[in-house]
């Protein structure tokens, strides 16, 4: 989408961190920063009005709960709490920064012919992530709305070409380290089943010339593998460009074990190996 590659080198100064340390993989976000909507076609601005006017009160509670779940971010805490008011106009501030130019973004769309399009953003349950989503989609000029699919039809349905899926949301774990992994298995052209609910290749991408790139990158992970790292980059770099998908979240975790327990051993994709440890 030409509006999605036109964000790129928005983020070169802006102090996004603002927003990110707030934006914990795990445990409590404060809920002041997704405001419900005012209604069924409130708009990005209306969103950005509703966070400017959170109340102190809202804001210090809320915090004071997110720093009993994360102390090392005390710092930041204590400057929300101190200054709620100021803190809530500069983050947004930073994030009305952050977003796409609506103007270009308008021009491009109709550009592209697509405004006015239908575009239905499905979800196996109803978010405030799907309602920003549709929201914003409406702001761009589409005719947007949520189609929801519980359970695992969800996933046998954003798979399914003959679904008709425009936009959803999902995830990847790796099968195992190697930087062949996603593009195998979610951007290459043989990794794509039309008419198929057993799909890997949801997005339906298929781009011969990154398809060498990647065939290069994996020849030279036998000989060099500095120069096989460069090239994946530039793999994933160029499909990023071309946005079949949005990455959002990269997830993490911690865990907590009492004086008892012995062995810890931690797997990069599979994280804590329960079968591991001993107990005294």
């Amino acid at each position: 989408m030409p509006w999605l590659r036109s964000l790129s080198g928005r983020l070169d100064g802006l102090p996004l961190e603002r927003a990110v340390v707030l934006l914990p993989a795990r445990g409590f976000t404060p809920d002041f920063l997704t405001p419900p909507p005012s209604g069924p076609l409130g708009s990005i601005e209306d969103d950005f009005a509703a966070l400017r006017a959170t109340r102190a009160a809202q804001i210090r509670d809320e915090m004071e709960l997110f720093a009993s779940q994360h102390p090392k971010a005390n710092e930041t805490v204590e400057r929300w709490v101190a200054h709620p008011r100021r803190e809530v106009r500069r983050l947004a501030d930073v994030l009305e920064a952050y977003r796409m130019d609506l103007g270009r973004a308008r021009r491009l769309i109709a550009a592209s012919g697509t405004k006015g399009m239908r575009v239905r953003v499905i979800n196996d349950v109803r978010t405030r992530d799907q309602a920003f989503i549709v929201r914003l989609l409406r702001t761009l000029g589409y005719r947007a709305s949520a189609w929801i699919v519980p359970g695992r039809d969800y996933g046998l349905t954003i798979s399914d070409s003959r679904a008709g899926v425009q936009i959803g949301n999902g995830g990847w774990n790796a099968d195992y380290p190697a930087a062949s992994n996603l593009f195998d298995s979610k951007f290459s052209c043989g990794a794509y089943r039309p008419a198929n609910p057993f799909n890997n290749n949801d997005s339906e991408f298929c781009d011969r010339r990154i398809e060498a790139g990647a065939e290069r990158a994996r020849r030279l992970g036998i000989t060099n593998p500095d120069a096989s790292t460069r090239a994946w980059t530039k793999v994933y770099r160029d499909i990023l460009d071309r946005a079949p998908w949005l990455p959002t979240v990269t997830p993490t975790w911690t865990d907590f074990v009492s004086r008892r327990v012995g062995n810890y051993q931690f797997h990069p994709l599979w994280g804590i190996l329960v079968d591991q440890l001993w107990v005294r």
